[in-house]
């Protein structure tokens, strides 16, 4: 009871009160002496979704290692019977070891945000285009005059040169 206390971020108390109250029923089994014992993922299931955590002083939170562990194992009678409450434990820490090694790297500029990601590159698309698109009303009036092919696609291929440079231009003060 006391690892699942410290899992839940409860006393020790508040998960005896549970098991007495019924909000932790189906994962209590008893072995051959008698003695109460609990598994992990379904204790931890019962108590988040039969506990108001508005009632509670310190609201029980499980880390996101420790549901996704749940996930993991969900469905797998077996799995849940061989891993231990310090198992989960440890998926957690590993987690959270993951997490601020993460948060390092991004402080430290070796990281970027993927969401900052795809929108600079939405950002640098969509400047293009509008560059691109730009060009046809700048040189239509000189590309209707001309007759010459060399001379059109050499005012084309200028026009789209420029419009290209104005794009990278922006694109490296956003930056």
């Amino acid at each position: 009871m006391r690892a699942l206390a410290i899992l839940l971020k409860v006393s020790p108390t508040a998960v005896s009160k549970a098991i007495v109250e019924g909000r932790i029923r189906n994962s209590v089994k008893r072995d051959a002496r008698g003695r109460p014992r609990m598994l992990p993922a379904e204790a931890i299931a019962e108590y988040q979704a039969n506990t108001n955590a508005a009632k509670q002083r310190d609201p029980a939170v499980v880390g996101a290692a420790v549901a996704a562990a749940l996930q993991d194992r969900k469905g797998d009678p077996q799995a849940d019977d061989d891993l231990s409450l310090n198992a989960y434990r440890t998926e957690r820490e590993k987690y959270q070891a993951r997490q601020a090694k993460l948060d390092y790297e991004e402080s430290a500029k070796k990281l970027v945000r993927a969401d900052v990601v795809r929108a600079e590159v939405f950002l640098s698309f969509r400047t293009l285009r509008d560059r691109v698109m730009q060009t046809v009303d700048r040189i239509n009036a000189d590309l209707a005059a001309e007759t010459d092919p060399r001379k059109v696609r050499a005012l084309h291929r200028a026009a789209m040169i420029a419009a290209l440079e104005s794009a990278a231009a922006e694109a490296e003060k956003r930056r």
